[in-house]
């Protein structure tokens, strides 16, 4: 018995390590694939810039640089929407391999395991379900209902004034400030103190 379970153990190990490596080597192409877009992608940026100073050069009205930039732009928007959707494209080839990864595997248990554990959670379902059973709420019995008094007549509304807002008192001019004159020295006074 002992023999026969460390040999099924020691297969379930080892194929639990090929689907890992599996998993590891799909990773890391996706991951090179997604590397080798992003650096395609930063590339093609660089060129802009580049032909962008260019044009900025070779430009001799503001029309024609417009003109030039926005020709640009189209061609650069174009790059970045075929990266976006190459990118895309690897992920979803990534998660169809993942999700054939994860049949495989689930192929590979044992029908034993699998009951022994479909079993289990029904059972823990099933007791979970008879905690949590409330019984049924009783229903109040029907009050009569009183007689409703005769509805008064609205009265009548005002008119809602529109608020207007008051003016400002208006601000005097600050005082004009002025720098003070340095005082006046005759001139037989100032030439006399050099």
């Amino acid at each position: 018995m002992n023999d026969d379970m460390v040999k099924k153990w020691t297969a379930l190990s080892k194929k639990a390590q090929e689907s890992l490596k599996k998993l590891n080597s799909l990773n890391t192409s996706s991951l090179k694939q997604l590397t080798k877009l992003q650096m395609d992608m930063v590339s093609s940026c660089l060129e802009g810039g580049v032909e962008k100073a260019k044009s900025l050069s070779k430009a001799q009205s503001l029309s024609e640089l417009m003109a030039m930039q926005s020709t640009l732009y189209k061609e650069l928007s174009e790059k970045v929407l075929k990266n976006a959707q190459s990118s895309v494209k690897v992920a979803m080839e990534t998660k169809h391999a993942m999700s054939e990864l994860i049949k495989q595997g689930l192929s590979d248990v044992s029908p034993i395991a699998v009951k022994t554990s479909v079993s289990s959670t029904v059972q823990k379902t099933a007791a979970a379900k008879k905690k949590t059973a409330k019984p049924a709420a009783r229903k109040a019995a029907a009050k009569p209902v009183a007689k409703k008094a005769a509805a008064k007549p609205a009265a009548k509304k005002t008119a809602v004034k529109p608020v207007t807002k008051k003016a400002a008192p208006k601000a005097k001019p600050a005082p004009k400030l002025e720098m003070p004159k340095p005082p006046l020295q005759s001139r037989a006074e100032g030439d006399a103190k050099k």
